[in-house]
């Protein structure tokens, strides 16, 4: 029996179950996600790396932070503090995340996630790149998300970049 992977991280993100404590099971299976692949890259760029000794600790607390943060409070001016969040793309489109990154060794890598209009997953790559700056990074994960949806035939396509040097290297035509 095979296993429909689509199915199964779509059915645990979009899970309203608490656990630990009043915790969202979402949010701890995207925290649990995103831990393993930080991880994984610290092993691959790092050999000096060992994983944490209570690694369900360490994700656990890191979601009882972030829920903490994201608790709508009204300020002393009276003013609310806006979590900003991933949004869907319009209808027929697809969205592109990409992000670089550089180790203090100077070594690069890059990844991304293409989703379509409804938020589902459609791919996504990660790449070890050698050594270089974070721009190179942030290039290189920018290029090769575009091939990634040019290989998919994606033809309505959005893309996202925390970079705020590639975004207007690109606006001014560079």
């Amino acid at each position: 029996m095979e296993l429909d992977w689509s199915a199964w991280i779509s059915a645990n993100v979009h899970c309203k179950r608490e656990c630990y404590g009043g915790l969202k099971w979402c949010s701890v299976f995207v925290y649990t996600c995103w831990f393993l692949w930080k991880w994984r890259n610290k092993l691959a760029f790092d050999s000096n790396f060992n994983f944490p000794y209570n690694p369900s600790k360490l994700i656990i607390d890191a979601v009882r932070e972030w829920t903490s943060a994201n608790v709508t409070k009204a300020n002393s001016d009276g003013s609310i503090n806006i979590s900003m969040v991933w949004s869907k793309p319009s209808v027929n489109f697809y969205k592109l995340n990409v992000d670089g990154a550089r180790s203090q060794n100077g070594q690069i890598g890059a990844g991304g996630v293409l989703r379509d209009y409804y938020g589902s997953w459609i791919s996504g790559f990660s790449a070890n790149l050698g050594c270089g700056s974070v721009l190179n990074a942030e290039i290189w994960g920018l290029l090769l998300g575009l091939r990634l949806a040019h290989n998919l035939s994606c033809l309505y396509l959005m893309v996202e970049s925390d970079s705020e040097v590639l975004v207007n290297m690109i606006k001014q035509g560079c």
